[in-house]
């Protein structure tokens, strides 16, 4: 008999939210990188939303595979949880003021695309925040 292997759906929701997130920093910086240099990039603007709902949907479905998987989740385990996830959220938003504070008024503190790279970074740390964080409340409400 043939046995079929069975994805783990968290491992496999993460991979693809973390392609998601690159192929939208990737078409993000391509179509920035045309605009500055007056080049058609080719890429709608419509790609973009398409993967930030891919990320957002592959997000929560890795964060809610990964609280409804754990059925002895504890009160204070879920709160802690939703906490060491802003702590990180926060943490790299203040590195990266950091170094924005450290690069002061130079070109390269100007310059587009790391501006929109540092964005990416801070859109994917606060929606991992949010989802993760709704998905645990709505897990210690109900």
């Amino acid at each position: 008999m043939l046995k079929f292997l069975s994805p783990n759906i968290g491992k496999v929701s993460f991979l693809i939210a973390i392609l998601a997130w690159l192929a939208l920093l990737f078409v993000d910086i391509t179509r920035i990188f045309g605009m500055m240099n007056q080049i058609e990039s080719g890429v709608v603007p419509e790609v973009s939303y398409i993967l930030q709902v891919v990320f957002f949907i592959m997000v929560y479905i890795f964060y809610n595979y990964s609280i409804t998987k754990n059925e002895k989740n504890e009160f204070l385990n879920l709160i802690w949880r939703g906490a060491s996830t802003g702590l990180l959220a926060l943490g790299i938003s203040l590195l990266i003021r950091g170094f924005y504070g450290i690069l002061g008024d130079s070109r390269l503190a100007l310059d587009p695309l790391l501006r929109n790279f540092f964005y990416h970074i801070n859109f994917a740390m606060t929606s991992l925040f949010l989802i993760s964080c709704t998905l645990l409340w709505k897990r210690l409400i109900l």
